[in-house]
């Protein structure tokens, strides 16, 4: 499968992610829904939100295929998202429960239903480094998505 990056994506491809992202891209012409996807996503682009994916914002009703669940506000978290080293750490995290996905935005208060939150407090990544003294080769786990808790009803 082909990278695909904001420079290679077509226009059509631009709009969908546009659409799927809840961007507001109405009047724009090709070279300004380049530079709006590039603003909020980053230079590549996951292929999973051009699949059939159905991607919702914080602020609307989950829905699946044959209902509708009222998310309660006391089952929501309030959180700002840490950026990442690295290429795209500065990107909206996807996070995906029961076939939906969120873009979770980084550096920015936001405040998510506690499902997407229980899967981004369980991406773990694995780092493996070498101690200094002895040389011997180490690794622990930590968080793939740091994150900071402002708040949470049901701590509170």
């Amino acid at each position: 499968m082909q990278e695909l990056t904001v420079e290679t994506a077509t226009f059509k491809q631009l709009q969908s992610i546009a659409k799927l992202s809840g961007l507001d891209f109405t009047d724009l012409d090709e070279g300004a829904l380049r530079q709006l996807v590039r603003d909020t996503m980053g230079t590549h682009i996951d292929p999973a939100l051009l699949s059939k994916t159905k991607i919702v914002s914080t602020n609307r009703k989950l829905k699946s295929s044959n209902a509708t669940v009222q998310v309660k506000p006391s089952d929501k978290i309030r959180l700002i998202l840490s950026e990442g080293n690295g290429a795209g750490g500065a990107s909206p995290v996807p996070v995906g429960v029961n076939g939906k996905i969120m873009l979770i935005p980084r550096g920015e208060e936001v405040e998510i239903p506690r499902t997407y939150f229980n899967v981004l407090k369980d991406a773990i990544s694995r780092v493996t480094y070498q101690e200094g003294e002895t040389g011997t080769i180490k690794s622990r786990d930590v968080a793939s998505y740091p994150f900071q808790i402002l708040s949470d009803p049901v701590q509170a």
